[in-house]
């Protein structure tokens, strides 16, 4: 996790300095570069001082004003599209399949968030997998997989080693939410399952973790059936059995904070959800010496 936040880190250094340098090259003064490419002055120090990244629009504004270079105009585009969510006319963006780019993007999302929030009611949320329920997730039945996807062994590996990177990222608060049934949906094998329990009650131990879980039939006035993740409130990413849609939309995250918000007065959390992750974990216990 450190390594791509020096990653991130890296991509904004690059993108303020050549926008520095390419107004420099022009001769033009940034009162001058504001007025022509239409935005405040205070928005393009910012811009070059590493402390906001443009939208694609005004990117291109500026990259014509300063007459970069096509290769010169190609890597704005670039670092402004790994650090930002794609900004287009659709409400969603889809991925299938592997694309570096998109993942570099969601990436860079989260690493810039101070606040991320997750929930999933059938499945244990990516990051808090062992790597033996992660192994099973990635090898279950599928009539298809995309020509470009790592193998099934490389993909949990992968997601098993965010665990790692989880419990060291203390530089972000995270919110993360199950249902009980998500702990109840019985994956492999009794162990596979004790496994994970114990994982996730070791992650609600951490300092910088707010682990929920909802408990079976508590009363609810809102209807959440797919897992979905946001990154402060700037960005929510929903995901489907075969794709990744991501959203900036102001309406779509104004949704997913009320729905978040309802789902999190509904969850036990500390010494209860221990309590309640325990009492699953001896089930299958049971289960496992029967």
């Amino acid at each position: 996790m450190a390594r791509g936040i020096r990653k991130t880190r890296e991509n904004l250094d690059d993108l303020s300095r050549l926008f520095l340098e390419l107004r420099e090259r022009a001769g033009l003064i940034q009162p001058e570069a504001a007025r022509h490419a239409s935005v405040s002055q205070s928005m393009l120090s910012r811009v070059e001082t590493g402390r906001k990244v443009p939208d694609i629009a005004t990117t291109r504004a500026l990259a014509a004003l300063y007459q970069a270079t096509p290769d010169e105009r190609a890597r704005l585009i670039e670092l402004v599209t790994l650090m930002e969510p794609a900004r287009l006319d659709s409400r969603l963006v889809m991925q299938r399949g592997k694309n570096l780019h998109f993942q570099e993007r969601i990436r860079a999302i989260e690493q810039s968030s101070a606040l991320v929030r997750a929930y999933q009611p059938g499945v244990i949320l990516g990051m808090l997998q062992t790597p033996t329920y992660a192994r099973a997730v990635f090898t279950a039945p599928r009539s298809s997989r995309p020509t470009n996807s790592d193998s099934p062994a490389a993909l949990a590996a992968t997601r098993a080693s965010h665990y790692r990177q989880l419990a060291e990222d203390t530089h972000r608060q995270w919110t993360l939410l199950h249902t009980e049934g998500a702990l109840n949906w019985h994956i492999e094998s009794p162990a596979v399952m004790v496994a994970q329990l114990e994982q996730l009650i070791e992650a609600s131990q951490l300092p910088h973790v707010r682990l929920g879980i909802i408990p079976a039939r508590t009363p609810s006035r809102v209807f959440a059936p797919h897992g979905f993740h946001l990154y402060d409130r700037r960005a929510v990413q929903v995901g489907t059995k075969t794709a990744t849609a991501l959203s900036e939309n102001a309406d779509d995250l104004q949704d997913y904070e009320n729905l978040f918000g309802e789902l999190e007065r509904m969850a036990a959390y500390d010494d209860p959800a221990r309590e309640l992750l325990q009492r699953v974990a001896d089930a299958y216990r049971e289960l496992g010496a029967s």
